[in-house]
């Protein structure tokens, strides 16, 4: 029988008394692509860590060709040919797709710092051999066109392309793909699944998703008032999308509308693929679709940690549970620091942030977030717009309202404009940033 590729033999890694991964015995052939599946927290990224060397192995052994590398860092197997993606990007933001592309190749550069800072001829021709390897990854993942353009200027799905085009770039022997599809539409995901390694891929869904959210057609009020008239949306997995507009447009209510907490009274709202419009508030946050509020609401009288756990109250898993806790006071360092402290103490700012890491507890797929910066100074507007970045880093979906049309729009991957209940304009980010209408009564430009 040939040697396995790649073999785990009894791996297990151990967080203080959380064991993460117990004793996984598993095999990859060569030339093939294997399936790691698996409900959130189950352990899939850990694994994948493991292999790659980002995490030690508290027991067990890795072997790769033949070779036990269970001892080696991540480097090291890098060079030998095991490459990795990220569930949470790792983009440089300010470097062009290309830039990003071939920094795969950095580490097996010939060239030294002084031949760089001499611009050697011996350099330059390797420089342009890494130009040319990072110009075919990316168009073997159809971003040829978006080579010089910054990572962050680039829509969600194609910088999971982009990272994908990082990892092939260096033609690895073994590659590790965390996530894959998240934020991809279904033409995006074509294009990233045919691998020229082994590939040892890991997914909590189907490479080929329905569209996050969809309204069509929504008319909803109050009693007798009718609020919003035929509001049509789209929201795709992986993007934020800002709603604008005044005061009483409607923002608010469509948020309301499609949590459940107001009927509509004509068209259909589906999220991830199934209708939900009729469907209570409480069953449609289960799905993974959780609601934000303006103003914060949380338990003034709770503890920071109590007002967190209150959110997984629908969890059954104690260590899932303690899990997620974890992971939330990772991403927000401050709620470490007043987990202790009574909610109703904290500032307006961190009342956001404890908002916000209580929708992480109830592990959202599509995050409603209402006038996240209202009433805050513009040092925490800056902070909650990093967080809403975070959020979709993350892997998460973001609708956002928002007062600060300015902000939203700069981070936004798309945007609508509400006014007297009915969407009147749509378009990317950038492309409502210049609009002249939206300038003028938005963002408070004068016109001609």
């Amino acid at each position: 029988m040939p040697e396995a590729f790649l073999e785990t033999v009894a791996l297990s890694r151990r967080f203080g008394g959380l064991l993460a991964v117990d004793a996984v015995d598993f095999q990859v052939e060569s030339g093939a692509i294997h399936g790691l599946i698996g409900p959130n927290g189950a352990g899939k990224t850990t694994l994948l860590n493991l292999i790659a060397g980002a995490l030690s192995v508290t027991r067990g052994a890795l072997r790769f060709r033949g070779t036990d590398i269970t001892r080696w860092d991540a480097a090291r197997r890098a060079h030998a040919g095991i490459r990795r993606t990220f569930q949470n990007l790792k983009l440089f933001a300010e470097m062009t797709g290309l830039e990003n592309a071939s920094l795969g190749l950095h580490a097996g550069t010939r060239s030294g710092i002084f031949a760089a800072l001499a611009r050697t001829p011996g350099q330059r021709r390797e420089e342009r051999e890494i130009a040319q390897a990072a110009l075919r990854a990316l168009e073997f993942v159809g971003l040829a066109a978006q080579a010089h353009v910054a990572a962050a200027k680039l829509p969600y799905g194609y910088r999971r392309l982009l990272e994908i085009a990082r990892a092939m770039v260096a033609q690895p022997a073994l590659l590790l793909l965390d996530e894959p599809a998240a934020g991809l539409t279904a033409g995006s995901s074509r294009r990233a699944r045919q691998p020229r390694s082994s590939a040892a891929l890991k997914s909590s869904k189907p490479i080929l998703e329905a569209r996050m959210l969809s309204l069509k057609g929504v008319d909803a009020g109050y009693d007798d008032a009718l609020t919003l008239r035929g509001v049509s949306l789209e929201v795709e997995r992986g993007e934020i999308v800002a709603m604008i507009g005044a005061n009483g447009a409607g923002k608010s209510t469509t948020l309301r509308t499609i949590c459940g907490f107001l009927r509509p009274r004509k068209g259909s709202i589906e999220f991830d693929g199934r209708p939900i419009a009729g469907l209570t508030p409480d069953r449609i946050a289960a799905l993974g679709l959780v609601h934000v509020p303006e103003g914060r609401r949380v338990f003034p009288e709770l503890t920071v940690e109590e007002n967190l756990l209150a959110a997984a109250y629908l969890l059954r898993d104690r260590k899932e549970v303690q899990r997620r806790l974890a992971e939330t006071m990772e991403r927000f360092a401050l709620l470490r620091q007043r987990r202790k402290q009574a909610a109703g103490t904290l500032s307006g700012g961190e009342q956001q942030m404890l908002a916000f890491g209580r929708a992480m507890m109830t592990g959202p797929k599509l995050l409603l977030l209402d006038e996240p910066s209202l009433g805050l100074a513009p040092l925490l507007v800056a902070e909650v717009m990093r967080s809403v970045k975070m959020f979709r880093d993350a892997g998460i979906t973001v609708l956002l309202v928002e007062q600060n049309a300015n902000l939203a729009l700069q981070l936004a991957d798309r945007g609508y404009v509400m006014e007297t209940g009915a969407i009147r304009m749509q378009g990317s980010g950038a492309e409502l940033l210049a609009n002249k209408h939206v300038r003028a009564s938005y963002l408070g430009y004068r016109t001609n």
